[in-house]
Parts: structure tokens; sequence; C-alpha cells
């Protein structure tokens, strides 16, 4: 069994900052980065919630997100590296784990930063299809290293995760009709979250961010929640931040584990 030491540090250090981002995120959010103003429109007998404040992120999460990202782009490369030397070949500056731009690019660019590893090693490499088109997931990570060495560009963004609300059937029976609720529906308040449904937005100052039915401008138990996700980043934008940088964690995990 073949052992990849550095590779695996490499690996756990990146968990070590997927856990420190995690934990200035909790913090972020506690202070309830988005602010909303419920104003009821009387008309159309709804409330609406408009942003009336969103909290700037730290630019300290964007380099412990950095850190991440590296340390596990450069545990592929210490695969590489491994792979070689177990070959008997002799790692050079061009030994990289391959990630392209596409399948041809992959095709023409991975022999040289292969050279070296054994003919089945190579092969198994081919099968983890990394590159844009194949396994996304490779160039996004790829992408996000070789930005993070000029700029700060991994820009997150407060987005709605899902709406929470403290109702009791009875006030949705009031609202909605009786029929599933019988005669005597509980009057105690339970926690509800409604998952967003659509992409996830960015919140500016005046936008209008969600409507509930009814007036509800008093009504302090609806609160939507927010994260943080990747702002302008190729193959992630969008993306909840946490849940890609674990998933990437266990995308490189299990690269690894399969040379093994």
């Amino acid at each position: 069994m073949r052992e990849f030491k550095s590779a695996q540090l490499k690996i756990d250090r990146a968990n070590h900052h997927i856990d420190d981002f995690d934990m200035r995120r909790k913090s972020f959010l506690q202070i309830s980065p988005c602010k909303l103003r419920p104003q009821y429109n009387p008309h159309a007998a709804h409330t609406e919630y408009v942003v009336e404040n969103v909290t700037e992120i730290d630019p300290l999460i964007s380099l412990v997100i950095g850190d991440a990202i590296h340390n596990l782009r450069s545990a592929l490369d210490h695969l590489a590296a491994a792979l070689v030397r177990d070959n008997g070949g002799i790692v050079t500056a061009n030994t990289y784990f391959p990630i392209s731009q596409s399948s041809g690019k992959h095709i023409a660019g991975a022999p040289g930063k292969i050279q070296g590893m054994s003919i089945p090693d190579q092969a198994l490499i081919d099968l983890q299809k990394p590159y844009l088109t194949g396994n996304d997931a490779f160039w996004g990570l790829h992408r996000m290293d070789i930005t993070d060495k000029h700029d700060l560009i991994l820009t997150q963004t407060q987005c709605i995760e899902a709406i929470n609300y403290r109702v009791s059937d009875a006030e949705i029976a009031e609202t909605f009709g009786s029929e599933f609720f019988g005669d005597n529906p509980s009057t105690e308040k339970q926690s509800v979250s409604i998952p967003w449904v659509g992409p996830l937005l960015v919140p500016k100052n005046g936008d209008e961010l969600l409507r509930f039915p009814g007036n509800t401008e008093k009504d302090e138990n609806i609160q939507p929640s927010f994260d943080i996700a990747f702002g302008d980043v190729e193959v992630f934008k969008g993306k909840l931040v946490l849940q890609t940088l674990r998933d990437l964690s266990t995308l490189v995990q299990g690269t690894i584990n399969q040379f093994v």
C-alpha cells in the first residue's frame, strides 16, 4: 500500500482552513448581515421586505478561503510528484497534476506534466477527467488557486438560504383554511424553514427581497437567513462557499485514495 504523506498533510491543512472559514462565517452571520425593512402593501395585501443595509464581509475571510484552495490544489501536485518518485522517475519543474480547460488541452498538455509516472497511474489520472466539461470541479479549483495568487477575486456575497418563521397551526389555518388542522388547531408556535426557490440572490440596498402574505410589519418571527457564496468565480459563481470547499476537499481526498 502506497502512502502519500505530504499530499495528506496538505489536505489536512486545507480542512483546518475550512474549519476556520466556518467559524468566521458563523460569527459574520450572527450579526444579521442583511437588514430588512418590512412595509405593508394594503392594495396587494402582502408585506414587502426591502433591503436596508448590507454588511460588508471581512476581507480576511477571502484570505482563509484562498489558503484552503491553495492547499487542496497543492495536494494534487504532491500526489503527482509522489507518483513519479514511486516509479523511479525524476520530479522536474514541469511535474504537476494536470488540470486543463478542455479535453483537447488535457490530451495535448498532460503528458509533459505526468512524465515519469507508471502507465497505470497515468491512465488513472486520465480517468479522473480533470478538465472543464469532464469534472468541472477540478478546473474550478485550479482557476481559483491561480487567481488567488494575484487578486482577492473570491468575492463573497450574502444570499438568501431560507426564510425562518415561527408560526402556529392556528395561524396557518386562519390564513389558508382549517381543512388540514381540524377544529382545534394548536396555538403553539413552531419554527418553520421555508427553502428559497430559485437562484440565491445577492441583496443590494433598496431591493425588495421577498413578500409575505398579510400584514407582518410588526412580526419579528420572520427572519430570512443568509450565507456566504462565491461571487464572480469560474465554475462556482453563486455557490455557497462552505459546501463548495467541503466538496472540493472530498474530491481531492477521493482522488488521492484511488492511488493508494
